[in-house]
This record gives structure tokens, C-alpha cells and sequence, in this order.
């Protein structure tokens, strides 16, 4: 499977920020969007999924308490990212430390970094990239 082929899902409540992350990242990975959590556990429900990106400061749920609910859902091959402007927030290095979130991306979100991430959790799982 090509990185082009990895399912991303990207949760931010703010449109600009979806907007900027598809297009930054248009042909590069399939991407699918939701603006809060409720949404995303919809679209994990219904897609293979293989990347979750969640803002951390959400209205309602926040990207931690989501990524927990990702992580009840005990889906196979997912890999849970926090998308935050604060990673040094107590919430958040607790999620790093439990495994709730396998890293924590600064913002403004690096795109190589991002890349980088993917390909080896693409190659961990024995995706030819």
C-alpha cells in the first residue's frame, strides 16, 4: 500500500484549521475531517482508519478525553496523534506517558513531520510505502 492510500482523520473545531490541513496534504494521504468528537468516533465506526489527528482544545470533548475513546474502541492498527499549542498541558503529557496518544504535534502542525510519522507507522505495520 502507498502512504497516499493511509486513511488520516483530522478533528479541529476550527474550519480554517481543516481547510489548511487538507489542502496542505491533498494527494498525499486520504484525508477525512470532523469538527468535534462525536463526529470522529462516527467516522472511525464506518472507515479503516489508520491515523487520527485530534486538536487538544475542543468544545464538548476534548482531544485527549477523544483519543481515550478512540483507544476503548480497541481498533486494530490506529495511530492516535494529539494536535496541540500547548505540549507541555498536564492533560496532554498524561495521554503521552498512558499511551492514550503516541505523540503530541506541535502547532503550527510541521507537514515533514507529520510525513515522517506516517511513513514509519506505515512501515511498522509492513505497508510498503
Amino acid at each position: 500500500m502507498e502512504i497516499s492510500n493511509v486513511k488520516v482523520l483530522y478533528v479541529d473545531d476550527e474550519f480554517l484549521n481543516l481547510r489548511s490541513f487538507e489542502l496542505l496534504f491533498k494527494g498525499k494521504f486520504k484525508i477525512y475531517t470532523a469538527t468535534n468528537g462525536f463526529d470522529a468516533i462516527e467516522i472511525l465506526k464506518k472507515n479503516n482508519i489508520s491515523v487520527i489527528i485530534s486538536d487538544h482544545k475542543m468544545p464538548k470533548i476534548s482531544g485527549v478525553d477523544l483519543l481515550r475513546q478512540v483507544k476503548e474502541l480497541k481498533l486494530k492498527n490506529i495511530l492516535p496523534i494529539i494536535h496541540s499549542g500547548f505540549p507541555e498541558d498536564e492533560e496532554v503529557q498524561t495521554a503521552l506517558k498512558e499511551g492514550t496518544a503516541k505523540y503530541c504535534l506541535d502547532k503550527p502542525l510541521n507537514e515533514f513531520k507529520l510525513i515522517e510519522i506516517i511513513k514509519e507507522f506505515a512501515k511498522s505495520l509492513q505497508i510498503q510505502t
